[in-house]
C-alpha cells in the first residue's frame, strides 16, 4: 500500500492545501479504498515501482479520485489558500457553482492522470493482463488521440469514454476492411509499442479515419480506407498479415473463366 501524509496529499491537490488538518484528516481512511477500487480496474497486480514515474503517477490518482468523490460530502469554504472545511456557523460554504467548478477541475486532472499511467505502461508486462487487455482494446487508448487526430484540443478521458461506442463502429468497419486479423497485429503492436515504420503510419492513417467518423462524417472513413488499401496493395508484400488475410483473399477472388474446349459452361 502507498503512502500519502498531509503534505504528498496537498502538493497533488492544491485546491486542499490548509493551514490545518480538517480537509485530510477527512479525506484520510477514503485513500485506502480509492487505491484498492484503482487496482481492481486499471493496474491489476502490477507493480508501481518497476516503471519509472508510475508510482508517482498513481499517487496523484489516488488523491485526486478520492477528492473528487468526496467534495460532496465536504462542507467547502473558498480561503484565501484554497478550500476548507467549515469549522463554525459564522462560515458561509463555497457556492455550488464554485464548488462544482472545483470537481470539474479535478476531475479534469484525475483523467490526465489516468491517461499517463496507461502510456506509461505500455510496453511493459502490464498489457497481457486482463485490465491492460480490457484498457487497450482500440487504438484510441486516450485522449491524446482525441486531442491529435479527432480536432478536440480540450478533450480528457471523460470525452474519450463518452465516444466508445462510436469509436468501436469506426474500427469495426476497419476490420472489415482490412481483416480482423491484421488489425488484432496492430492493436498489439500499439500495447507492446513494437511496431514498424510501415506499420506506425498505418496506424496513423487509421485514427485519421476513426477522426471523420466521430465527427459524422462517413466518407472520410470510407475515404482513408480506400486509400490505405490501395497502398497496402502495391505494396503487399510489406503487409503479410493482410496478404494472407479472408478480406485480401475475397478482394483477389478470380471466377472460373470459362474456355472455348468446354463441355460445360458456367455462369454468374
Amino acid at each position: 500500500m502507498m503512502t500519502i501524509d498531509k503534505k504528498t496529499f496537498e502538493s497533488v491537490v492544491l485546491s486542499a492545501t490548509s493551514s490545518t488538518a480538517h480537509v485530510f484528516d477527512m479525506l484520510q481512511p477514503h485513500l485506502e479504498v480509492t487505491e484498492q477500487n484503482l487496482k481492481s480496474e486499471l493496474f491489476g497486480t502490477f507493480d508501481y515501482a518497476s516503471v519509472e514515474g508510475l508510482e508517482s503517477i498513481a499517487i496523484r490518482l489516488v488523491c485526486l479520485r478520492t477528492y473528487y468523490e468526496q467534495i460532496p460530502h465536504l462542507d467547502l469554504v473558498l480561503t484565501p489558500t484554497g478550500f476548507g472545511v467549515v469549522s463554525n456557523e459564522n462560515v458561509v460554504p463555497a457556492s455550488a457553482d464554485r464548488v462544482k467548478e472545483l470537481r470539474k477541475q479535478v476531475k479534469a486532472a484525475y483523467d490526465d492522470a489516468y491517461d499517463d499511467a496507461i502510456l506509461a505502461m505500455l510496453g511493459t508486462d502490464w498489457v497481457k493482463s486482463v485490465s491492460g487487455r480490457i484498457q487497450t482494446n482500440s487504438i484510441y487508448n486516450t485522449a491524446h488521440d482525441l486531442r491529435s487526430y479527432a480536432c478536440l484540443p480540450n478533450a480528457h478521458r471523460s470525452d474519450l469514454l463518452e465516444r466508445l461506442v462510436q469509436i468501436a463502429e469506426a474500427e469495426e468497419y476497419i476490420r472489415r476492411t482490412i481483416s480482423s486479423e491484421f488489425f488484432e497485429v496492430l492493436l498489439e503492436g500499439v500495447r507492446t509499442k513494437e511496431l514498424s515504420i510501415e506499420y506506425r503510419m498505418l496506424v496513423h492513417e487509421l485514427k485519421l479515419a476513426v477522426a471523420g467518423w466521430l465527427h459524422g462524417n462517413t466518407n472520410v472513413l470510407r475515404m482513408k480506407l480506400a486509400n490505405i488499401v490501395n497502398e497496402m496493395e502495391k505494396h503487399i508484400d510489406d503487409y503479410p498479415e493482410y496478404k494472407n488475410s479472408e478480406a485480401y483473399r475475397v478482394k483477389h477472388f478470380e471466377h472460373y473463366q470459362n474456355g472455348k474446349d468446354d463441355t460445360t459452361y458456367f455462369f454468374g
